[in-house]
């Protein structure tokens, strides 16, 4: 994904080999929905991509297009956002958080370099 680039500096993510989608139900039918419980609820999603994670070897990144969460749910008509999901090395307490993260104000943007004053990595750069 790129952003586009600003003379701040910015977060870019680079998702290698991309599965589109429309939303997490798409997952599951590929996978095979007679698995999950229906209506899904949060932890039924979060077993999806886990299961996506270890079925899916092939795949780098899902790209929903068509995604709804607690955000926008309620919203008529339907304010559908897309959402990238790292299906692997995905590390939230750890700089970079992924080794897909790149940063910079330029293309091609550098390697993240990570501070971290605070002892607490999720509080303070992803990367």
């Amino acid at each position: 994904m790129y952003p586009e680039v600003t003379s701040k500096s910015s977060l870019w993510f680079v998702p290698g080999r991309t599965l589109q989608l429309s939303d997490t139900i798409d997952v599951a039918i590929l996978l095979g929905a007679h698995r999950y419980e229906l209506p899904m609820n949060y932890l039924t999603k979060m077993r999806i991509l886990l299961d996506a994670s270890t079925q899916l070897t092939d795949v780098d990144t899902l790209l929903f297009t068509h995604h709804r969460d607690s955000s926008n749910w309620n919203a008529k008509p339907c304010k559908c956002i897309d959402e990238l999901v790292a299906l692997h090395s995905f590390q939230p307490y750890h700089c970079p958080a992924h080794p897909a993260l790149r940063h910079g104000s330029s293309y091609p943007p550098g390697r993240c370099t990570c501070t971290n004053p605070s002892g607490y990595p999720h509080l303070d750069y992803v990367c």
